[in-house]
């Protein structure tokens, strides 16, 4: 059972692997959006009366970036990728005859 364990979670990090590598080898870059809501105090100058607005503000933040500086990390998840399909055919004996 434990075997058989092990060998399902490499197939599923062997999987994960190579979607990350797909995604961000294609220029996807993996992020999270952030929206803050803001208040925002204004005066006016002539009369003396403020005011509260309020806004909100849109930002993300990048975890993996896309684009072509990031290829490489690509060609990093494609190989951690085929390690584990190695590690896989040497534990289960599948290059043996």
């Amino acid at each position: 059972m434990v075997d058989a364990a092990r060998t399902g979670l490499r197939l599923l990090a062997c999987g994960l692997f190579f979607i990350l590598a797909i995604l961000v080898g294609s220029g996807f870059e993996v992020a999270q959006t952030v929206v803050e809501s803001v208040d925002l105090t204004t005066q006016n100058t002539v009369t003396g009366e403020t005011w509260i607005e309020n806004g909100t503000k849109t930002g993300s933040n990048v975890i993996l970036a896309g684009g072509t500086d990031s290829y490489w990390l690509a060609w990093v998840f494609s190989g951690l990728a085929f390690m584990n399909l190695v590690f896989i055919v040497k534990e289960t004996g599948l290059g043996t005859k």
